[in-house]
């Protein structure tokens, strides 16, 4: 049976997302019959902070913005590393998005997410050892929150979630701090643990830290340096 256009589209972008490179032919084919293509003009809401649903979203063309419930805002541009991943993917969600140009995006159900990302965790799961000195500054910065936990520092009910949300972003060559900020601010608790343990007296912060962007290149500082 010959492909309709829409299908051709549909399968250009699902092999163009990273997350999923690895599917099985089999996982694939379950994703590219779910997966729903669709188009918005500039100035609609994708989203609604607060609000829960049951899809995840791909940016695909265009840019959109999201405002966070700490106020903070970020433009995300596809092709960025951060739209590799699924846009502000917690229940309820932790921020809006808005398009600010006509976007192109994606979305399914969030059921199938959860099995597809067990299936490459399982697959893909090794053994690497992370040290405090790391040369690169998100390893030491998971390196950080791992031990701050293991010695009572720093109580993280979502660390094992998070932390392998980090480890996955590190993966990505084209992984940044600005992306390693954006997966910790979809956990509000977790961005104050965070924020308040950059401002113990444990990492002797010479002015106070007051944003997670902050908090993260700091801890990676301190921890190299420690």
């Amino acid at each position: 049976m010959t492909e309709s256009t829409q299908e051709r589209l549909a399968r250009r972008i699902l092999q163009s997302l990273k997350v999923f490179e690895n599917l099985t032919p089999e996982a694939f084919t379950d994703l590219l019959h779910q997966l729903q293509v669709e188009r918005l003009p500039a100035g609609r809401q994708l989203f609604a902070r607060g609000q829960r649903d049951h899809w995840v979203f791909f940016l695909v063309q265009g840019e959109l913005e999201l405002e966070w419930g700490d106020g903070g805002r970020e433009v995300l541009h596809a092709g960025d590393a951060a739209t590799h991943y699924p846009l502000a993917d917690q229940q309820p969600r932790p921020a809006t998005a808005t398009t600010r140009t006509p976007v192109l995006f994606v979305r399914f159900h969030n059921t199938l997410m959860e099995v597809l990302t067990h299936q490459l965790d399982n697959e893909q799961y090794q053994v690497e050892e992370i040290v405090e000195d790391d040369a690169q500054p998100q390893n030491r910065l998971l390196s950080a929150i791992y031990h701050d936990y293991m010695r009572d520092r720093l109580e993280l009910p979502h660390l094992p979630d998070v932390a392998l949300k980090i480890r996955r972003a590190v993966q990505d060559p084209e992984c940044d701090v600005e992306v390693i900020t954006r997966i910790i601010r979809s956990d509000p608790a977790l961005a104050v643990k965070l924020i308040k343990a950059a401002n113990s007296a444990l990492y002797n912060v010479p002015t106070p830290i007051r944003s997670i962007h902050g908090a993260v290149v700091y801890l990676g500082k301190s921890v190299a340096t420690s």
